[in-house]
């Protein structure tokens, strides 16, 4: 995946680069954000701001192929 934005404050941020690449291995929106950012809906809206921290690596390993994250 290339882009020149910084994209991760959240894993719900990755969804839609993560669809075009591979359409069916994350699921739904709501699927992937109740799993990997720990998403649930609040009084007003669905909330996926959060952040699976047991659930980080899997997605880090789930993601390598697509991925090259330069760290600073």
């Amino acid at each position: 995946m290339a882009t020149g934005t910084p994209s991760v404050s959240c894993p719900s941020d990755l969804f839609n680069m993560l669809r075009i690449v591979s359409n069916d291995k994350f699921g739904s929106r709501k699927e992937f954000e109740t799993r990997y950012s720990n998403g649930f809906q609040d009084t007003f809206a669905w909330n996926a701001r959060g952040r699976n921290e047991q659930l980080t690596t899997e997605l880090h390993v789930l993601t390598s192929g697509y991925m090259d994250r330069k760290r600073m």
